[in-house]
């Protein structure tokens, strides 16, 4: 796992369930503006694909579609919480 991964990973982990946008390019090259969240348990049977601490995704859950979706942490623009719009460039400028 890189430095931008990680970034992006401790960010969203950080949310404490409240909620972020996220824009991210899809695997089919299109780009992705989610709005999402993490810690929802609801219909959560156990039965779907375990997802590593050393993965290159993390999973959400995305209010719009209310659905779980994965983003690919390798792959995201920026996230903005609280107001505040993150990148790897403005971690890095800090």
């Amino acid at each position: 796992m890189n430095y931008q991964t990680e970034y992006y990973r401790d960010l969203i982990e950080s949310t404490n369930g409240k909620f972020f946008s996220v824009q991210f390019i899809k695997k089919d090259g299109t780009v992705r503006n989610m709005v999402a969240r993490t810690g929802v348990t609801v219909g959560v049977k156990g039965t779907g694909h375990p997802v590593s601490q050393e993965s290159m995704v993390i999973r959400i859950w995305d209010v719009q579609k209310k659905a779980f979706r994965s983003i690919p942490l390798n792959r995201i623009n920026h996230i903005k919480f609280r107001g505040i719009v993150h990148t790897t460039e403005s971690r890095l400028a800090a």
